[in-house]
């Protein structure tokens, strides 16, 4: 009798740490959320990919790819300061800084407008890194 009632205690004790430990997973993760837009059209920029840097290191903690709207949300951030990286070939990239923390588990971005690289800059860019040959 008295095995059965340290196993059921047992028992509770372990579905109570388990549940814990969920728990403590799930809080201390934030959500970021926003949308990318041309910053001249303002159209949606879909399938463009949006990562979240840790902002010391630059080291990658998450990525996704933008809906056809140009939104994104990004789960299961941990607590830190981040910089939100936007990688779409044509335009110039933008890093704003976030922090999830405590009092800011949902971060609202709002509208990134990425602004398009100019042909001309381009054309000038890659004339500028033209290899000479030695001879």
């Amino acid at each position: 009798m008295k095995t059965f009632a340290f196993n059921r205690i047992l028992l509770g004790f372990t579905f109570v740490l388990a549940g814990l430990q969920l728990s403590a997973s799930t809080f201390y993760n934030g959500t970021v959320t926003g949308t990318l837009r041309d910053g001249e059209t303002n159209e949606p920029i879909p399938s463009a990919t949006v990562a979240i840097l840790r902002a010391t290191d630059n080291a990658v903690i998450r990525t996704v790819t933008t809906r056809a709207d140009g939104s994104f949300q990004v789960g299961k951030v941990p607590f830190g300061k981040y910089k939100l990286a936007t990688t779409v070939l044509g335009f110039r990239p933008q890093q704003p800084r976030i922090t999830v923390n405590g009092v800011q588990t949902r971060i609202a971005v709002g509208t990134v407008s990425l602004q398009p690289i100019k042909a001309a800059s381009i054309k000038a860019t890659a004339a500028a890194c033209t290899a000479q040959p030695q001879g």
